[in-house]
């Protein structure tokens, strides 16, 4: 199909080019301006046929179906909850990321609480006051209010 598309499309390149030889002087500007057109409409020709044949639902299907949903999703979440925890806590209270360790229990999707935070902190988030982080933590990001920091020395 795509060959003599092509072919076609040179065919009438070709057929215009004579027509534009034996065309009178006088008429040579419409009748580049016509070749013109008629160039464009032939090769715009097979995007009609795309679009009419583009199905949006298909294509998102075929996109989602890759991703599976699933157990290891939850616990994706749930890790990327800790995570962005930890990086909270190290740029409010302008600790290094790596001094600051978060874990969570009964995490809720929904509402992206927890029952219980565990927070350890070393290195600089030693001087920290880890009440104020308990407090923080607590009001925003646990359901009933929970939240445990502990201090790593060594």
């Amino acid at each position: 199909m795509l060959d003599s598309y092509f072919g076609g499309i040179m065919m009438l390149c070709l057929f215009l080019a004579v027509a534009q030889g034996v065309a009178h002087p006088r008429f040579s500007a419409i009748t580049s301006f016509g070749a013109g057109v008629l160039v464009i409409c032939a090769i715009m020709l097979p995007l009609v046929d795309i679009i009419r044949d583009f199905d949006v639902n298909s294509s998102l299907d075929d996109i989602l179906s890759g991703i599976e949903y699933g157990d290891a999703t939850d616990s994706s979440i749930e890790l990327a909850f800790e995570d962005g925890l930890a990086e909270y806590i190290s740029v409010k209270w302008e600790i290094d990321r790596e001094d600051v360790s978060v874990r969570v229990d009964g995490f809720d999707m929904e509402s992206l609480t927890a029952e219980r935070i565990y927070v350890t902190l070393g290195g600089k988030g030693l001087l920290v006051d880890y009440k104020r982080i308990e407090e923080a933590l607590a009001l925003e990001f646990t359901r009933e209010g929970e939240c445990e920091v502990s201090l790593d020395l060594g």
